[in-house]
């Protein structure tokens, strides 16, 4: 299956500081991503080069299997890509219905003439309006709309015009918990229109760092599932034990949909530092005693960190867990090392 999107190589440098830094991923079609990172990680960078806000300064996009050093605004929209932000872009002082099609009117020729298919709009947005749950008159004033009900019109905005690729910024950010409990059953009705649409939610084996408990993370997690996760995959996981007795914690709350641990292979020893700050991640003693003895030799710490993570996912495979989500950090010599530790036990030839 060819990819929606591809970003290839992305870097975005501002004066005096990296943002992006070789970033490479693909969208397909189905697929949900969730971007995970810290405050000044280059998210929101990362979305505006995908919308053609930012250009980048080395790289390339390919979407449709169409190439470009960079996107404008207008080649984004029309290569199917649409952008919810967090700040929410639609226009006050004009209806629903003129949001929705704001600069794509729908036309119909009229003896010879040009002219506004205002019924043909109608008829489009009461079909997407129903889809996404906002039970407006069209005709409404969307100044007049609260919050939760102007980020509907955004989704709307984004399904009317055919987008193959949506990207939602920090959706539930300003939304009380009925409203994310409606985001949430939009979500569903939207997976039961596309039997191709996919879900998955990341999770934290040793408790988010903004929860106060973990009971309490479980929780909000088995919202997420009942709220239409089809998976969860986990923050990086350096200790096997904490993965099992996460997933044994998973179960006994009812969460039964399948869990992908996350690797990371730790090739330098600056990495080490970030980890924990990222994640919140317990370092086991035998993982420190790596980083002690190799972390001043690049090329021995990179192959220590591989097979490190080999064995992490051998353990994980001997003991049931036939699914993993590798953090390589765009090293693909990384993901080829550890590739080839485990073909055999796999079952896959690597040449």
């Amino acid at each position: 299956m060819e990819p929606l999107i591809r970003m290839e190589g992305i870097t975005k440098t501002f004066p005096g500081v990296k943002a992006l830094d070789n970033i490479s991923f693909d969208i397909l079609p189905g697929e949900v991503h969730v971007l995970i990172g810290e405050n000044g990680a280059g998210k929101s960078t990362l979305m505006k080069i995908l919308s053609g806000v930012y250009q980048p300064t080395s790289g390339k996009i390919i979407c449709n299997g169409h190439a470009y050093n960079e996107l404008t605004t207008k080649i984004s929209a029309e290569e199917g890509i649409a952008i919810v932000y967090q700040e929410l872009s639609v226009i006050n002082e004009l209806s629903i219905l003129e949001n929705l099609f704001v600069g794509k009117l729908q036309t119909k020729k009229v003896f010879g003439i040009q002219v506004v298919d205002f019924k043909a709009m109608q008829e489009k947005a009461a079909k997407v309006l129903e889809q996404v749950g906002l039970r407006h008159d069209p005709s409404t004033l969307v100044g007049d709309l609260a919050i939760p009900d102007k980020q509907l019109c955004e989704i709307a905005k984004a399904l009317v015009s055919g987008a193959k690729v949506i990207v939602l910024d920090e959706p539930t950010t300003s939304l009380t918990t009925s409203e994310v409990e409606r985001l949430h059953g939009l979500i569903r009705e939207l997976k039961a229109a596309d039997a191709d649409f996919c879900i998955g939610a990341a999770c934290y084996p040793e408790k988010h760092p903004e929860s106060k408990t973990q009971a309490e993370d479980i929780q909000h997690l088995k919202e997420k599932v009942e709220a239409g996760a089809d998976f969860l995959t986990t923050q990086m996981v350096f200790d096997n034990n904490l993965f099992f007795s996460f997933l044994y914690k998973l179960r006994d709350a009812g969460v039964t949909c399948p869990v992908l641990p996350g690797i990371m292979p730790i090739t330098n020893a600056n990495q080490v530092e970030r980890a924990i700050k990222l994640s919140g991640s317990f370092m086991p003693q035998r993982f420190k005693s790596l980083v002690d003895k190799f972390g001043s030799d690049p090329e021995a710490m990179k192959q220590a960190g591989i097979i490190y993570a080999s064995d992490q996912i051998i353990d994980l495979y001997a003991n049931g867990i036939t699914n993993v989500h590798v953090y390589s950090m765009n090293k693909p010599d990384v993901a080829e090392g550890i590739l080839r530790n485990v073909s055999a036990i796999l079952g896959k030839n690597f040449a």
